[in-house]
């Protein structure tokens, strides 16, 4: 039996563009339903060579993709993930479309409009160079279409490759004669409980199991997807009887993709030399993380699923266990129940059904853990300890490197953490998925001297409730050269002819965009009019020396005299003078400035909420501030007393001065599609920075 250790993943067909859109409850016949949370992104087969692709896979689109909007989409997203695309735009038409109707709990409903990636025929296959190790993976939606069905069929029988087939929701409509074709030549099968009992005609696992093999090929391996319980394996190097692989407890947000992010996980963890049982685990890693997140192509990096299954649960081994059938499991769900409901629900059926909880600490009394940035003030060491002396609490920590990776932290170890550094931006997500508690400003002493606009901003409060107290802000805006450019006024200046070759610009399209929305008199959040951005920030062209990404890039550039003006943020220019000794000025321009604030939260699976206050109310006591800013540097505090305390020489009191505060336009929340077009403008004004 030859191993399965594919190395290179190809998808033949069906990438189109999902809109998604949640939904109350699905529409009546003939009737209508308000919708929210509208997105559009590349789906279908891209949802699974991006979670291969992310977890250090090979991978290449050898399907047809089109001239039109979506095929344009769907190139541009392979692009940023990595993937090669063997084949030209087809000038056919364009690529097609799935609306998808996402239910609360996560239940979603399909409908799909086909375009040029249904019609992939023998002359584009006859194109393809193969090797025996190239895993190649079909759809049901592929097996469908009359045309390619029967090409894939011919392919599979007269090609030495690993054939990946997954039947998905159309599995009831693949021609049975196709079906008959491709089974037999199929190494790896992977579908979810309700696609089994279809094709196997039976609702118990090891009938399941055995009716599927009986249909493949003597060393093929049927992976049987049974979303809270993880996973059951079937034959390949294993034993015909079921192996169950369970998977730890997550609060489930959206189930769009989770499933691709299982096979495109499992195809790359086999590539990198694993068995398939241990292939099996970090599959069902990848799959608990993709449903704590919105969208389809949700899968997690390499790097992510480390540190996921480093902190999962300790589950029982995999075993023959067999679960409920098909029938119990549908009667089971068909009661609708709340998504804060479901999330509860859910996640106390998992503890139960794996004979543990999810992953949280053994705390100790008088023990709560913080969630933030390495390095940004909760862990300061003369805190913790003077924190500890008053009130007998000890504080741990644990880190994120991104705000999307802190947000799966709270979805994926329930119970683990009481104090959270969320952005203001992220307030409205964090709360929408019941991760974090409404905060009684009453039990936080220091907060009566929080800044006005700070504590009471618009980001903060849902239900006139307030969900984080404001903690530390700063600003985006101009940092230049003491000499060369200290009177400016205006972001005007990033298109001045004076300062050619002499402008270095910040690496993030939220921060870009938001520039040209200040040039535009437009509001940095919701801009209405993006090409006049996108116009805008051409015109900086023959201005642009540098694309900065880190505070160490631009202090060693400017150090070396690369550049004279830059988009820059206020901590930082207070460091580049006190800690670099950089002749840097900090300006507001006319237009207005980009504000951000950081907020501390109560999780709301926190065990001691409130010793996670307390901490919270030393986090913006004048005392503690004074000695961070002092001795460390820190970003301006929301604490019009603590800045009030610094020295009047301090470079932070002069930077951040509370009269700007009317001059900003803060981040707020921005919404899967309003942010891909942000990214869309960024790419395209790049590109034509390098052209």
């Amino acid at each position: 039996m030859t191993p399965l250790r594919p190395t290179r993943l190809l998808s033949l067909g069906s990438m189109l563009v999902d809109i998604r859109i949640e939904v109350p409850h699905l529409p009546p016949r003939g009737g209508d339903v308000i919708g929210s949370a509208a997105a559009t992104s590349a789906a279908g087969g891209f949802n699974i060579l991006a979670a291969a692709s992310r977890n250090g896979m090979l991978c290449a689109f050898a399907g047809r993709h089109g001239t039109g909007p979506n095929g344009s989409r769907i190139r541009d997203a392979l692009a940023r993930e990595g993937i090669v695309t063997l084949e030209t735009p087809s000038p056919e038409g364009d690529s097609g479309f799935c609306l998808v109707m996402v239910e609360p709990g996560g239940e979603r409903t399909f409908v799909t409009s086909p375009g040029v990636e249904a019609r992939l025929g023998a002359r584009d296959f006859a194109r393809l160079a193969f090797s025996p190790s190239d895993a190649v993976f079909v759809s049901g939606y592929d097996l469908c279409y009359n045309e390619l069905g029967l090409e894939i069929a011919t392919l599979a029988a007269h090609r030495d490759i690993i054939l990946v087939v997954d039947p998905g929701p159309m599995v009831a409509e693949i021609p049975a004669n196709i079906l008959d074709a491709v089974l037999p030549h199929t190494r790896i099968l992977t579908l979810n409980r309700r696609e089994a009992a279809v094709l196997a005609g039976a609702a118990e696992t090891d009938r399941q199991g055995q009716a599927l093999l009986a249909r493949l090929r003597r060393d093929a391996l049927v992976v049987l997807r049974d979303a809270a319980e993880g996973c059951f394996l079937f034959g390949g190097e294993l034993s015909k009887q079921p192996v169950h692989v369970p998977v730890a407890a997550v609060r489930a947000l959206d189930t769009t993709g989770a499933g691709d992010a299982h096979t495109g996980v499992l195809v790359a963890a086999l590539a990198s030399g694993l068995d398939p049982i241990s292939a099996a685990e970090r599959a069902n890693g990848a799959a608990a993380i993709s449903v704590t997140r919105r969208g389809p192509a949700t899968a997690p990096t390499r790097e992510e699923l480390d540190v996921f299954l480093m902190n999962r649960p300790q589950s029982k081994p995999p075993t023959m266990k067999e679960p409920a059938t098909i029938n119990e499991r549908e009667e089971a769900m068909t009661t609708h129940i709340s998504r804060k409901t479901f999330n509860a629900l859910l996640g106390a059926t998992l503890g139960a059904a794996f004979g543990s909880t999810p992953w949280r600490r053994a705390a100790a009394a008088g023990e709560i853990t913080v969630l933030n940035w390495k390095g940004y003030g909760t862990d300061e060491a003369f805190a913790l300890k003077a924190f500890a002396e008053a009130t007998g609490i000890t504080v741990k920590h644990d880190y994120f490197n991104a705000e999307a990776e802190m947000l799966t932290k709270l979805r994926t170890n329930p119970g683990a953490y009481d104090v959270v550094l969320i952005n203001s931006a992220r307030i409205q997500q964090a709360q929408a998925d019941g991760l974090i508690d409404a905060i009684d400003l009453g039990a936080v002493p220091n907060a009566k001297d929080l800044a006005g606009p700070l504590k009471n901003h618009p980001n903060l409060e849902i239900g006139g409730k307030p969900y984080g107290v404001a903690w530390v802000w700063g600003m985006n805006s101009l940092g230049v050269r003491h000499d060369k450019a200290a009177d400016v006024q205006s972001w005007a200046v990033f298109s001045d002819p004076k300062y050619k070759g002499r402008l270095a610009l910040f690496d993030d399209s939220t921060t870009e965009v938001g520039i040209g929305a200040l040039l535009t008199g437009q509001d940095i959040n919701n801009p209405k009019d993006l090409k006049s951005i996108t116009a805008a920030l051409k015109a900086m062209k023959p201005n642009v020396k540098l694309i900065w990404s880190s505070e160490d890039e631009w202090n060693k550039a400017f150090a070396a005299d690369a550049f004279d003006i830059s988009v820059y943020w206020s901590g930082a220019a207070a460091r580049s003078v006190k800690v670099h000794k950089l002749p840097v000025d900090f300006i507001i321009p006319k237009e207005g400035a980009i504000g951000w604030l950081d907020t501390l939260t109560v999780a709301s699976s926190s065990k001691d909420k409130p010793a996670a206050l307390q901490f919270i109310n030393y986090m913006i006591d004048p005392k503690f501030y004074v000695t961070w800013a002092t001795q460390a540097g820190a970003p301006a505090s929301a604490n019009a007393a603590a800045m009030a305390a610094l020295p009047a020489d301090d470079l932070n009191r002069q930077i951040h001065k509370s009269e700007y505060l009317s001059k900003l336009q803060f981040m707020s929340a921005l919404p899967d599609d309003r942010r891909q077009a942000f990214n869309d403008v960024w790419e395209e004004v790049k590109a034509f920075f390098a052209s």
